[in-house]
């Protein structure tokens, strides 16, 4: 899987992978009220303001020349790409949760039939 690079003003940024378990909790706390409508398009029961958004979608960014994102000016951050970075971020998640389901399931079947076997 490629990581997506995103070009806000003149810097680029991806989506990090070293979210802390307190900025987990605050990104869930901050999606779990969000409901699938159709294949595209997700709705939510809670509004929220410009400022909540872009605060969450500079936690997911860091810029990949490495620099201090609190140094960028983020009023260069468009709704449009706020919208395609979460999405971004929901649709890695939902992958990461895919392949741990898949790997568990495999390492269970793995151990059961190796118990079956120690057995006979």
């Amino acid at each position: 899987m490629t990581e997506e690079k995103y070009l806000i003003g003149n810097k680029e940024f991806c989506l990090r992978n070293d979210l802390n378990f307190n900025e987990l909790d605050r990104v869930n706390e901050f999606t779990e009220s969000w409901k699938a409508v159709d294949k595209k398009t997700i709705s939510s029961k809670l509004n929220y303001t410009n400022a909540e958004v872009v605060d969450i979608v500079k936690m997911l960014l860091m810029p990949i020349d490495g620099s201090d994102k609190n140094d960028f000016d983020w009023k260069q951050l468009t709704p449009d790409q706020c919208v395609l970075i979460l999405a971004d971020f929901a649709k890695k998640k939902a992958i990461e949760n895919v392949i741990m389901t898949k790997s568990s399931e495999i390492y269970r079947n793995a151990m059961q039939q190796q118990s079956n076997v120690m057995k006979n």
